[in-house]
C-alpha cells in the first residue's frame, strides 16, 4: 500500500510541477480545461442520430454493410476503421440503439454514417473533443481529465485504507 501512496504522490508532484511549468510559460490550464469540458459536454450531450451511431457504434460487418449500403463506398480507410467479422449484425446494432434511446435508428442511418465518416473519428464533435485533449496534453503535460477532481489524491481519499 506504501508503493500506492508513494505513486500517487509522485504523481501530484509531477502534475503540479507541469503546471508551474505551464502557467509561468503564459499557458491558462483553466481556460483549456474549460474548451475541453465542453467539448466532451457537446459529445456526451450528442442525442442526434449521428451522435448515436458515433459513441455506440465501432464495428460492422462487412456483408451487412453490403447488404444494406453499396459495396462501391468501400475503401481500405473503411474497411480499416469499420468492417470486423467479430461484429454484430447492424440489424442488431440498429435495433439495440433505438430500444436505448427511442429514436428510430436503421441499417440506412449506419450505412450513411460511415459513408459520411469513413474515418470514424472524423465526426465534428470527436474531432473537436480529441483536439482540445491534445492541444491540452501538449501545452499543460498531461490528460485534462486528470486536471480537477480526477486527481488520483482525490480518488484515494474514498478509499479505505
Amino acid at each position: 500500500m506504501a508503493n500506492v501512496r508513494n505513486g500517487i504522490k509522485a504523481w501530484e508532484t509531477r502534475k503540479k510541477l507541469l503546471l508551474e511549468n505551464a502557467i509561468n510559460n503564459g499557458v491558462k490550464p483553466d481556460k483549456l480545461f474549460s474548451e475541453y469540458w465542453d467539448a466532451k459536454l457537446a459529445l456526451d450531450n450528442d442525442y442526434s442520430k449521428e451522435g448515436i451511431i458515433a459513441k455506440h457504434v465501432y464495428k460492422v460487418r462487412r456483408g451487412c454493410f453490403i447488404r444494406w449500403g453499396d459495396k462501391n463506398h468501400i475503401d481500405r480507410i473503411m474497411s480499416a476503421n469499420w468492417f470486423s467479422s467479430q461484429a454484430q449484425p447492424m440489424d442488431c446494432i440498429a435495433q439495440e440503439l433505438t430500444e436505448m434511446y427511442n429514436i428510430p435508428i436503421d441499417e440506412n442511418d449506419i450505412v450513411e454514417f460511415i459513408i459520411q465518416h469513413p474515418d470514424r473519428d472524423m465526426y465534428k464533435p470527436i474531432v473537436k473533443y480529441n483536439t482540445t485533449i491534445a492541444i491540452f496534453k501538449y501545452r499543460v503535460g498531461f490528460h485534462p481529465k486528470n486536471y480537477k477532481n480526477n486527481s488520483p489524491e482525490f480518488i484515494l481519499q474514498g478509499l479505505p485504507f
